[in-house]
């Protein structure tokens, strides 16, 4: 795998006749991989750089990919998507909530307490769902990955937050829209922010907290300007990795193929038990630096649940406006998520 800041052009060697034997030389391809993430990110390195590892070690070195990352290639990370489904670049990773409504039957899977947590378990849940019904948002790209967050939770400055009271008129930064309505339902103020503006608003107090997953903490020295973190199973973020299908169809019939074994659930599994691993790295090193973690006992969970899930039926009504059966969907994704969750017990 190679990273560099050059264009590298999507390219195919015709196999060339050598001496009276006419021997081929092996084709080879150039791809190219696009990403939102730091050239020294933890997703960067093990979740990109696991996609890249199997391509090029399956096609037996037929296929190079090329990374780039921090969005070297120009344009925001909502570009993404338009980017790969154009054929501008080959592959990217990216998050759905970047590109507000282009992954609408998706989005489900960020619904808040849902009833699964942790990467692995709602990783599975995510690819059962993605072949029952969310198939019809990936038009103009294939899924290489798709693996979900370790669980979100509430993470504050100064104010610990024990019960639903505590948390009116805070700000919040939040990852998408529907954990934007749960956090309003509760009594707080959502606010949405790229990632990397994080850190800078909880130091200076723009935002007094923000859902989000232990796993993301310790690569953006998130500790450093949080105290209290309330570990309620909130949501999970989707992470996509994805090929554009122009980029696919030019491949040669067994270079497909070489893509189509990469795009397995097994692939997203190894992801997934390494993103829940990464978490619990981030909380040990949070509590060695005096993060005071608390819990809701069962009987208060029930209320944040009661309060929080009026997204869900926002995003039900929305489904059933583009022709979905949004409540069908639902009680899937509870039903499937509640039995990855009790089989992982």
């Amino acid at each position: 795998m190679s990273m560099c800041r050059g264009f590298a052009v999507l390219a195919t060697t015709a196999a060339l006749a050598m001496g009276s034997a006419g021997v081929a030389v092996a084709q080879e391809v150039k791809l190219r991989f696009h990403h939102f993430s730091s050239p020294h990110g933890w997703d960067g390195k093990v979740m990109v750089g696991k996609v890249v590892d199997l391509i090029e070690q399956g096609s037996k070195g037929r296929i190079d990919v090329t990374v780039f990352p921090g969005m070297q290639l120009g344009g925001k990370p909502s570009a993404l998507v338009d980017q790969v489904t154009d054929g501008v670049v080959d592959l990217v990773y990216t998050l759905p909530g970047y590109t507000a409504g282009r992954f609408p039957v998706l989005a489900g899977l960020e619904l808040p307490f849902l009833g699964a947590a942790g990467a692995a378990v709602t990783t599975r849940l995510a690819w059962d769902y993605y072949d029952a019904y969310a198939k019809v948002d990936f038009k103009g790209f294939r899924p290489v990955a798709i693996t979900m967050t370790d669980t979100g939770l509430l993470h504050t400055t100064k104010k610990k937050v024990a019960k639903i009271e505590d948390l009116r008129g805070l700000k919040i930064r939040v990852a998408s829209r529907y954990i934007g309505i749960t956090v309003k339902e509760l009594g707080g103020v959502p606010v949405q922010m790229p990632l990397p503006a994080v850190y800078e608003a909880l130091a200076r107090g723009q935002v007094q907290g923000m859902m989000i997953p232990w796993m993301i903490m310790k690569p953006f020295k998130l500790h450093d300007v949080t105290s209290h973190h309330l570990e309620i199973p909130a949501y999970h973020s989707t992470l996509l990795q994805l090929i554009g299908e122009k980029s696919y169809q030019k491949l040669p019939a067994d270079l497909r193929a070489v893509i189509d074994r990469v795009s397995t659930r097994e692939t997203s599994d190894w992801i997934a038990v390494r993103q829940d691993r990464q978490g619990q790295i981030s909380r040990e090193y949070g509590v060695k630096k005096g993060a005071e973690i608390g819990r809701l006992s069962k009987e208060a969970l029930d209320r944040w649940i009661a309060r929080a899930t009026a997204s869900h039926e926002v995003w039900i009504k929305e489904m059933d406006k583009r022709g979905y059966k949004g409540a069908e969907m639902l009680a899937f994704l509870k039903k499937t998520a509640k039995k990855y969750q009790a089989e992982a017990k």
